[in-house]
Protein backbone atom coordinates (compact mmCIF):
# COMPACT_ATOMS: atom_id res chain seq x y z
CA UNK A 1 0.00 0.00 0.00
CA UNK A 2 1.10 3.37 -0.64
CA UNK A 3 0.05 6.40 0.69
CA UNK A 4 0.71 10.32 0.82
CA UNK A 5 3.10 11.60 2.87
CA UNK A 6 2.10 15.04 3.86
CA UNK A 7 4.57 15.48 7.37
CA UNK A 8 7.78 17.62 6.49
CA UNK A 9 9.64 15.33 8.90
CA UNK A 10 8.35 12.17 7.21
CA UNK A 11 8.87 13.36 3.88
CA UNK A 12 13.05 14.11 4.55
CA UNK A 13 13.57 11.21 6.26
CA UNK A 14 11.82 9.12 3.27
CA UNK A 15 13.64 10.74 0.78
CA UNK A 16 17.08 10.07 1.97
CA UNK A 17 16.44 6.65 3.84
CA UNK A 18 14.96 5.40 0.03
CA UNK A 19 18.94 6.06 -1.23
CA UNK A 20 20.57 2.57 -0.45
CA UNK A 21 23.99 4.35 0.93
CA UNK A 22 22.01 6.22 3.90
CA UNK A 23 20.14 2.62 4.69
CA UNK A 24 23.20 1.00 5.18
CA UNK A 25 24.65 3.89 7.36
CA UNK A 26 21.64 3.69 9.55
CA UNK A 27 21.47 -0.32 9.90
CA UNK A 28 25.01 -0.38 10.86
CA UNK A 29 24.80 2.53 13.50
CA UNK A 30 22.04 0.43 15.21
CA UNK A 31 22.20 -3.13 15.19
CA UNK A 32 24.99 -5.56 16.94
CA UNK A 33 27.75 -7.01 15.22
CA UNK A 34 26.24 -10.48 15.94
CA UNK A 35 23.36 -9.71 13.15
CA UNK A 36 25.28 -6.93 11.51
CA UNK A 37 27.71 -10.16 10.56
CA UNK A 38 24.71 -12.17 9.02
CA UNK A 39 23.48 -9.54 6.70
CA UNK A 40 24.39 -9.33 3.38
CA UNK A 41 23.97 -5.24 2.80
CA UNK A 42 24.72 -5.57 -0.59
CA UNK A 43 21.50 -7.39 -1.46
CA UNK A 44 18.90 -4.39 -0.03
CA UNK A 45 16.56 -4.09 -2.04
CA UNK A 46 14.40 -1.29 -1.91
CA UNK A 47 9.99 -2.45 -1.28
CA UNK A 48 8.05 0.15 -2.47
CA UNK A 49 5.20 -0.38 -0.13
CA UNK A 50 4.20 1.15 3.22
CA UNK A 51 2.34 -1.43 6.01
CA UNK A 52 1.23 1.61 7.93
CA UNK A 53 -2.09 1.47 8.97
CA UNK A 54 -4.30 4.41 9.85
CA UNK A 55 -3.82 3.33 13.65
CA UNK A 56 0.02 3.18 13.32
CA UNK A 57 0.17 6.38 10.90
CA UNK A 58 0.02 8.37 13.99
CA UNK A 59 2.87 7.69 14.87
CA UNK A 60 5.15 6.11 12.43
CA UNK A 61 6.24 6.01 8.75
CA UNK A 62 7.67 3.63 7.12
CA UNK A 63 10.77 2.62 4.44
CA UNK A 64 10.68 -1.02 3.52
CA UNK A 65 13.82 -3.01 2.28
CA UNK A 66 14.22 -7.11 1.66
CA UNK A 67 17.58 -8.51 2.47
CA UNK A 68 19.51 -11.58 2.51
CA UNK A 69 20.27 -13.41 5.81
CA UNK A 70 23.46 -15.93 6.28
CA UNK A 71 23.58 -16.18 2.46
CA UNK A 72 19.99 -17.54 2.29
CA UNK A 73 17.05 -16.45 4.02
CA UNK A 74 14.87 -13.54 2.71
CA UNK A 75 14.13 -11.01 5.25
CA UNK A 76 12.77 -7.53 5.71
CA UNK A 77 14.25 -4.71 7.31
CA UNK A 78 11.83 -1.92 8.23
CA UNK A 79 12.78 1.75 8.97
CA UNK A 80 10.08 3.41 11.10
CA UNK A 81 10.51 6.96 11.71
CA UNK A 82 8.73 8.34 15.10
CA UNK A 83 7.38 11.36 13.61
CA UNK A 84 5.37 12.87 16.57
CA UNK A 85 9.15 13.01 18.10
CA UNK A 86 8.07 11.78 21.33
CA UNK A 87 8.15 8.53 23.18
CA UNK A 88 5.37 6.16 22.20
CA UNK A 89 3.25 4.10 24.78
CA UNK A 90 3.65 0.43 24.57
CA UNK A 91 6.17 0.47 21.46
CA UNK A 92 5.79 -3.47 21.56
CA UNK A 93 2.13 -3.69 20.18
CA UNK A 94 2.68 -1.11 17.60
CA UNK A 95 5.29 -3.18 15.94
CA UNK A 96 3.84 -6.39 16.43
CA UNK A 97 0.85 -5.24 14.64
CA UNK A 98 3.25 -3.75 12.05
CA UNK A 99 4.83 -7.11 11.82
CA UNK A 100 0.79 -8.88 11.63
CA UNK A 101 0.35 -6.39 8.53
CA UNK A 102 3.18 -8.39 6.52
CA UNK A 103 2.97 -11.93 7.61
CA UNK A 104 -0.95 -11.36 6.43
CA UNK A 105 0.23 -10.52 2.69
CA UNK A 106 3.01 -13.21 3.09
CA UNK A 107 -0.32 -15.60 3.76
CA UNK A 108 -2.47 -14.20 1.36
CA UNK A 109 0.39 -14.77 -1.44
CA UNK A 110 0.62 -18.00 -0.46
CA UNK A 111 4.32 -16.97 0.30
CA UNK A 112 6.85 -18.43 3.32
CA UNK A 113 6.65 -16.19 6.29
CA UNK A 114 9.50 -13.94 6.21
CA UNK A 115 11.30 -12.34 9.38
CA UNK A 116 10.94 -8.78 9.89
CA UNK A 117 13.91 -6.71 11.87
CA UNK A 118 11.70 -3.37 12.63
CA UNK A 119 14.55 -0.58 13.15
CA UNK A 120 13.02 2.98 14.96
CA UNK A 121 14.67 6.45 14.23
CA UNK A 122 14.28 8.73 16.95
CA UNK A 123 14.56 12.23 17.13
CA UNK A 124 12.93 13.69 20.19
CA UNK A 125 14.82 15.64 22.97
CA UNK A 126 13.66 12.96 25.42
CA UNK A 127 16.39 9.90 25.76
CA UNK A 128 14.76 6.26 24.33
CA UNK A 129 14.42 3.97 26.97
CA UNK A 130 14.46 0.73 25.47
CA UNK A 131 12.52 -1.55 28.00
CA UNK A 132 11.47 -5.81 27.01
CA UNK A 133 7.94 -6.42 26.59
CA UNK A 134 7.52 -8.21 29.94
CA UNK A 135 8.39 -4.58 31.87
CA UNK A 136 4.65 -3.64 30.49
CA UNK A 137 3.28 -6.69 33.05
CA UNK A 138 3.31 -6.91 36.46
CA UNK A 139 3.72 -10.07 38.63
CA UNK A 140 5.05 -12.45 35.84
CA UNK A 141 6.42 -15.62 37.14
CA UNK A 142 8.51 -18.34 35.19
CA UNK A 143 4.90 -19.83 34.05
CA UNK A 144 3.47 -16.70 32.60
CA UNK A 145 6.74 -15.49 31.38
CA UNK A 146 6.37 -17.87 28.57
CA UNK A 147 2.90 -17.08 27.29
CA UNK A 148 4.37 -13.03 26.38
CA UNK A 149 6.28 -12.70 22.81
CA UNK A 150 9.70 -11.62 23.01
CA UNK A 151 9.07 -8.23 20.92
CA UNK A 152 12.70 -7.10 19.92
CA UNK A 153 13.91 -3.95 17.63
CA UNK A 154 16.81 -2.06 16.36
CA UNK A 155 17.03 1.97 17.55
CA UNK A 156 18.66 5.18 16.54
CA UNK A 157 18.28 7.93 19.27
CA UNK A 158 20.02 10.89 18.16
CA UNK A 159 19.66 12.01 21.64
CA UNK A 160 22.00 9.65 22.23
CA UNK A 161 24.88 11.83 19.82
CA UNK A 162 26.54 14.71 20.22
CA UNK A 163 26.76 17.14 16.70
CA UNK A 164 30.42 15.91 16.19
CA UNK A 165 29.72 11.64 16.72
CA UNK A 166 27.01 12.66 14.30
CA UNK A 167 29.08 14.10 11.63
CA UNK A 168 32.50 12.62 12.18
CA UNK A 169 32.56 9.07 13.69
CA UNK A 170 28.82 7.05 13.10
CA UNK A 171 27.85 7.78 9.47
CA UNK A 172 29.59 8.05 5.86
CA UNK A 173 27.27 8.98 3.59
CA UNK A 174 26.86 12.71 3.67
CA UNK A 175 23.48 12.52 2.77
CA UNK A 176 22.79 10.80 6.46
CA UNK A 177 25.31 13.26 8.56
CA UNK A 178 23.36 16.18 7.48
CA UNK A 179 19.61 14.73 7.59
CA UNK A 180 20.80 13.39 11.65
CA UNK A 181 22.41 16.61 12.41
CA UNK A 182 18.99 18.37 10.73
CA UNK A 183 16.69 16.20 12.49
CA UNK A 184 18.62 16.70 16.06
CA UNK A 185 18.43 20.59 16.01
CA UNK A 186 15.47 20.97 13.81
CA UNK A 187 12.84 21.82 17.33
CA UNK A 188 15.52 24.40 18.38
CA UNK A 189 16.04 27.30 15.46
CA UNK A 190 18.45 29.39 17.15
CA UNK A 191 20.52 25.91 17.39
CA UNK A 192 19.62 25.67 13.75
CA UNK A 193 20.92 28.96 12.83
CA UNK A 194 24.10 28.65 14.69
CA UNK A 195 24.99 25.08 13.05
CA UNK A 196 23.49 25.45 9.58
CA UNK A 197 26.08 26.78 7.38
CA UNK A 198 28.39 24.11 8.83
CA UNK A 199 25.95 21.66 8.58
CA UNK A 200 25.65 22.30 4.94
CA UNK A 201 29.18 23.02 4.33
CA UNK A 202 29.29 19.01 4.96
CA UNK A 203 28.02 18.30 1.33
CA UNK A 204 29.25 21.13 -0.28
CA UNK A 205 31.16 19.04 -2.70
CA UNK A 206 28.42 16.52 -3.42
CA UNK A 207 25.66 19.56 -4.21
CA UNK A 208 27.93 19.73 -7.28
CA UNK A 209 26.42 16.17 -8.16
CA UNK A 210 22.75 15.95 -9.43
CA UNK A 211 22.22 13.73 -6.98
CA UNK A 212 23.35 15.77 -4.37
CA UNK A 213 21.39 19.07 -5.75
CA UNK A 214 18.26 16.54 -5.48
CA UNK A 215 19.13 16.02 -1.67
CA UNK A 216 19.82 19.54 -1.20
CA UNK A 217 16.61 20.35 -2.73
CA UNK A 218 14.86 17.98 -0.14
CA UNK A 219 16.96 19.77 2.64
CA UNK A 220 15.31 23.80 1.22
CA UNK A 221 11.94 22.37 1.22
CA UNK A 222 12.13 20.98 4.54
CA UNK A 223 13.93 24.21 6.23
CA UNK A 224 11.14 25.86 4.10
CA UNK A 225 8.43 23.50 5.45
CA UNK A 226 9.72 23.19 9.70
CA UNK A 227 11.16 26.55 10.81
CA UNK A 228 9.15 29.11 12.01
CA UNK A 229 11.15 31.74 13.33
CA UNK A 230 14.06 32.05 10.90
CA UNK A 231 13.51 34.56 7.98
CA UNK A 232 13.62 32.83 5.00
CA UNK A 233 16.37 35.54 3.69
CA UNK A 234 18.61 33.81 6.22
CA UNK A 235 18.13 30.54 5.25
CA UNK A 236 18.57 31.51 1.48
CA UNK A 237 21.73 33.55 2.32
CA UNK A 238 23.32 30.60 4.00
CA UNK A 239 22.48 28.45 1.69
CA UNK A 240 23.54 30.53 -1.23
CA UNK A 241 27.08 30.60 0.21
CA UNK A 242 27.58 26.78 -0.16
CA UNK A 243 25.49 26.19 -3.37
CA UNK A 244 25.31 28.43 -6.50
CA UNK A 245 22.28 26.63 -7.47
CA UNK A 246 20.50 25.32 -4.21
CA UNK A 247 20.78 29.20 -3.11
CA UNK A 248 18.58 29.96 -6.31
CA UNK A 249 15.71 27.17 -5.95
CA UNK A 250 15.62 28.32 -1.99
CA UNK A 251 14.68 31.86 -3.94
CA UNK A 252 12.80 30.06 -6.47
CA UNK A 253 10.79 27.93 -3.40
CA UNK A 254 10.30 31.31 -1.18
CA UNK A 255 8.80 33.08 -3.94
CA UNK A 256 6.68 30.47 -4.80
CA UNK A 257 5.42 30.29 -1.52
CA UNK A 258 4.60 34.30 -0.72
CA UNK A 259 2.87 34.21 -4.29
CA UNK A 260 0.29 31.58 -2.46
CA UNK A 261 -0.10 33.32 0.68
CA UNK A 262 -1.72 36.28 -2.20
CA UNK A 263 -3.51 33.42 -4.14
CA UNK A 264 -5.38 33.19 -0.65
CA UNK A 265 -7.56 36.11 -1.05
CA UNK A 266 -7.98 36.07 -4.77
CA UNK A 267 -9.52 32.53 -4.17
CA UNK A 268 -11.67 33.26 -0.67
CA UNK A 269 -15.38 31.65 -1.50
CA UNK A 270 -14.08 29.58 -4.34
CA UNK A 271 -13.66 26.05 -2.69
CA UNK A 272 -12.70 24.40 -6.20
CA UNK A 273 -10.29 26.64 -6.82
CA UNK A 274 -8.84 25.85 -3.21
CA UNK A 275 -8.90 22.40 -3.53
CA UNK A 276 -6.71 22.12 -6.30
CA UNK A 277 -4.02 24.58 -5.00
CA UNK A 278 -3.70 22.45 -1.97
CA UNK A 279 -3.38 19.44 -3.99
CA UNK A 280 -0.94 20.79 -6.42
CA UNK A 281 0.95 21.70 -3.36
CA UNK A 282 0.90 18.78 -2.01
CA UNK A 283 2.51 16.85 -4.88
CA UNK A 284 5.38 19.37 -4.77
CA UNK A 285 5.91 18.35 -0.89
CA UNK A 286 4.51 21.29 0.95
CA UNK A 287 3.54 20.70 4.86
CA UNK A 288 0.37 20.77 5.32
CA UNK A 289 0.37 23.26 8.23
CA UNK A 290 1.64 24.88 5.67
CA UNK A 291 -1.13 24.39 3.35
CA UNK A 292 -3.83 25.08 5.84
CA UNK A 293 -2.17 28.89 6.17
CA UNK A 294 -1.83 29.82 2.75
CA UNK A 295 -5.68 28.08 1.35
CA UNK A 296 -7.80 28.58 4.80
CA UNK A 297 -8.59 25.13 3.96
CA UNK A 298 -8.97 22.51 6.88
CA UNK A 299 -6.77 19.61 7.43
CA UNK A 300 -9.77 17.93 7.07
CA UNK A 301 -10.74 19.27 4.17
CA UNK A 302 -7.07 18.57 2.38
CA UNK A 303 -6.74 14.99 3.27
CA UNK A 304 -10.05 14.53 1.98
CA UNK A 305 -8.89 16.08 -1.52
Amino acid sequence: MKRRITNPHDAFFIHTVKEKESAIDIIQASFSKELLVHLDLNSLQLDDSSYIDEELSKHFSDVVYNCTYSGKNKIKIVFLFEHKSFLPQYIHLQLLRYQLKIWEKNKRQKEVLMPVIPLIYYHGKEKWVKKSFYDEFKGLDQHLIQFIPDINYGLLDLSFYTNEELKDNLFHSISTKIMTLMHKTIFDEDELVKHLKDILQIGELYFKKEKGLDFLKSVILYLFNTTQQIESEKIIKTIQAISEEGGEFSMTLATKIKKEGKLEGKLEGKLEGKLETAKKMLEEGFAIETIVKLTGLSKKQIAKD
